[in-house]
């Protein structure tokens, strides 16, 4: 089952200058702007975990769980504009928990920890892209089921292509069907973009599967 978070913010452009907290953690990354979202993803998802700016609507711990059910766990990202009792609920309560400015990389310690997703060692490699125009990028984060992608050009989420890559300490070149999944502005000017693998080899899957097991501890 994989690791679904929801961003709830009012303002989405706050996850939008903190996305590169989330993109590298190999979650699936879904926004809400208000409650009726939140219902909507969590009742169609199996969400794992909700990451909050502020108190939802202001709502106390106890009435929000009300209305979204014991699951999923709650990581409050407090500021001093929050009701002090309101985060307090939150604080004290199993399944929720609080952060407080300034956050900095605790919001992806912490949703490390949360989520139970084992610590990775990155590696940095050249991506080449075979599709129109075609192209070259950088990936950082690979697994089995897909990498993140930064490079120059733009692409279209949904599209689909293959790339090729040579992972590090193994012979041969990886040549693998993707499909473009999520897209954020990086922090220089670049594009990121999360891939899922939608045609693997076998024996590029064991290869996969070997770096993930050596990578993670």
């Amino acid at each position: 089952m994989p690791n679904t978070v929801v961003l709830y913010a009012e303002d989405p452009s706050f996850f939008e200058r903190k996305d590169t907290l989330f993109n590298r953690r190999g979650v699936d990354i879904f926004g809400a702007m208000d409650l009726d979202d939140l219902n909507r993803l969590i009742g169609s998802l199996p969400v794992k975990l909700v990451i909050s700016q502020g108190t939802p609507a202001g709502l106390s711990e106890p009435v929000l769980r009300t209305r979204l059910g014991t699951s999923p766990q709650l990581l409050v990202l407090g500021s001093a504009h929050d009701d002090p009792r309101t985060l307090q609920s939150y604080e004290h309560t199993p399944g929720s928990t609080v952060l407080l400015e300034p956050y900095g990389c605790r919001i992806v310690d912490t949703t490390q920890q949360l989520l139970a997703i084992p610590v990775r060692h990155y590696v940095r490699m050249l991506v080449q892209l075979h599709t129109d125009g075609g192209g070259f990028g950088y990936c950082q984060n690979v697994s089995l089921t897909g990498m993140l992608i930064e490079l120059k050009r733009q692409l279209t989420v949904g599209s689909e292509f293959p790339i090729s890559f040579m992972l590090p300490n193994t012979p041969g070149m990886l040549r693998v069907t993707a499909r473009v999944v999520r897209h954020a502005s990086s922090l220089r000017d670049a594009h990121r973009y999360g891939l899922h693998f939608v045609d693997v080899a076998p024996e590029d899957h064991e290869r996969l599967a070997h770096l993930d097991r050596t990578n993670t501890h």
